[in-house]
C-alpha cells in the first residue's frame, strides 16, 4: 500500500474524506449536510478526473487506477438517477460505496501514466 504524494493523490484523498464525512453525517441524521458533502466530493472527483485527463493527454481509462478513478466520479450521477428517477436506493450507502471504490485508486494501484498503443495514437 502506497500513499500518493501528488496533486492527483491529494484530490483522491479529499474525495474519499468528503464521502466518508458525508456518510458519517448521514448516520448522525444530518441529511442536508451529507448531501452537500456528497456533492462536494463529486466535484473534487471530477476535478481529479479532468486533471488526470490533462496529465496523460488522452481519456484516462487505460489502467485500473484510471478506471477506479472514473468509477468514483460516476458514483454521484448513478446515485442521483437511482433516487430521483427510479426511486430506489439510499444515499448513505452510495457515499460508502464511493469511498470504497476510490480506496484502491488512492492506495493500491500504480498511478504512473501508460502510453497508448500505436493504433490509438492517431
Amino acid at each position: 500500500m502506497e500513499i500518493k504524494y501528488t496533486v492527483q493523490g491529494l484530490l483522491i484523498y479529499i474525495t474519499i474524506a468528503a464521502y466518508l464525512l458525508g456518510f458519517g453525517t448521514m448516520l448522525a441524521g444530518r441529511r442536508k449536510t451529507g448531501q452537500a458533502l456528497f456533492a462536494a466530493g463529486f466535484l473534487v472527483a471530477v476535478l481529479s478526473f479532468i486533471y488526470r485527463w490533462y496529465d496523460v493527454r488522452h481519456v484516462p481509462l487505460q489502467n485500473l487506477f484510471e478506471v477506479f478513478l472514473f468509477l468514483g466520479v460516476v458514483c454521484y450521477p448513478i446515485s442521483w438517477i437511482c433516487r430521483r428517477i427510479l426511486r430506489i436506493g439510499g444515499q448513505g450507502a452510495d457515499l460508502l460505496i464511493g469511498a470504497i471504490v476510490l480506496f484502491p485508486a488512492g492506495f493500491g494501484f500504480n498511478a504512473e501514466p501508460m502510453q497508448l498503443p500505436p493504433a490509438l495514437q492517431s
